[in-house]
């Protein structure tokens, strides 16, 4: 599949991030340490939500003609989309975000990164031209908690709500009573940066980013690899929540570019059980897989670095892996098991990088 007419420009600086390519966040230095001004570990971002209700995201995005600019943020969808990674950073200071605290309001996906206030919610500014909002749990003080607790936001001494309805929906900070600001949830949804490491061909597994040929772009784990071929993957919930990734549980693996960030690339399974790169696309069933560890319980609990598991399509029920015969070979989903008879092609060890 071509990918968006602008990246052509800018080939070979994209060329030079790919070895980061899944990391297009900005990355703390310690994986399991807590991210500076917040509950939620580092390397995870947020969905964004209305309480109990439609998903956030932004409208006219990304921005034309060259993806810099800025888009309004919205909340119009019925169901999560992973692709929208949201992150509230403290403004100043370290430890947990408490209500009350002024923060910035980060998306990934644009070129320029951050959100502000005028006469409507914008993302896609810099860090020198953000908003710096205040967060408050809904109800209660003290110390917030992400994944359980529910926010709402004000700006300029104003409380901010949603006002319009689809896809003329804006988010206005002009209310002055906080009962009657529109109220978020932002549970974890996305995890960066790990790898699966095969344990036939000892590689981490990957896809060419900027495969532009014909058919599918197939994921496997052998070598050589070009320059665009990404190893470094966020993991993607099937459902939000606590910021951990659970055996067992349906999750998936993406990877944005490092320059224009709104490009990503899913894993999916194809009807022949092809392991393949979608582009732009983050919906559909076929991306779900689930990581079954390969000693002890095979399903619940975190699934932690160095986790020598198994992938399982959740689409097709089988599980995934590279022939015994060709260590360059693609990957495709075609197992029916039992996990204990699994060769070593089809086994892996889960990194956080």
């Amino acid at each position: 599949m071509a990918r968006s007419s602008v990246l052509p420009v800018v080939v070979v600086l994209a060329f030079l991030g790919l070895a980061l390519a899944g990391r297009s966040l900005e990355q703390p230095a310690a994986r399991r340490s807590t991210l500076a001004g917040s509950l939620t570990p580092s390397g995870w971002s947020h969905a964004l939500r209305v309480k109990g209700g439609k998903w956030c995201g932004l409208r006219d995005f990304p921005p034309l003609p060259d993806g810099y600019g800025v888009s309004r943020l919205y909340c119009p969808w019925n169901a999560y989309d992973h692709n929208w990674m949201w992150r509230v950073i403290k403004a100043t200071g370290t430890g947990p975000i408490t209500s009350g605290d002024e923060v910035l309001l980060y998306i990934n996906n644009p070129m320029l990164k951050y959100c502000r206030s005028t006469s409507l919610v914008e993302c896609g500014y810099g860090q020198s031209n953000a908003t710096k909002f205040v967060v408050e749990k809904d109800t209660g003080s003290g110390a917030i908690n992400f994944a359980t607790d529910s926010v709402v936001l004000k700006a300029a001494g104003k409380y901010c709500k949603l006002v319009g309805a689809k896809h003329s929906q804006t988010l206005k900070c002009n209310v002055a009573a906080k009962g009657s600001a529109t109220v978020f949830q932002l549970p974890a949804a996305s995890f960066t940066n790990t790898q699966l490491i095969n344990q036939l061909s000892l590689s981490a597994c990957g896809a060419d980013f900027f495969y532009d040929g014909d058919g599918e772009a197939l994921v496997g784990c052998g070598t050589p690899r070009g320059p665009g071929f990404t190893i470094n993957n966020t993991v993607a919930l099937g459902t939000p929540g606590a910021p951990v990734v659970t055996a067992g549980v349906n999750v998936t693996f993406k990877a944005y570019d490092n320059l224009y960030s709104y490009q990503v690339s899913v894993w999916k399974v194809d009807k022949n059980g092809n392991v393949w790169y979608d582009v732009n696309n983050t919906r559909g069933t076929s991306q779900w897989f689930v990581l079954e560890r390969l000693t002890g319980a095979a399903t619940g609990g975190e699934v932690t670095t160095k986790t020598n598991v198994a992938l399982k399509s959740a689409s097709n029920g089988k599980y995934c892996g590279i022939p015994l015969g060709n260590i360059d070979g693609d990957m495709k989903c075609d197992l029916a098991g039992p996990l204990s008879a699994l060769p070593a092609g089809y086994k892996y060890t889960y990194i956080v990088i």
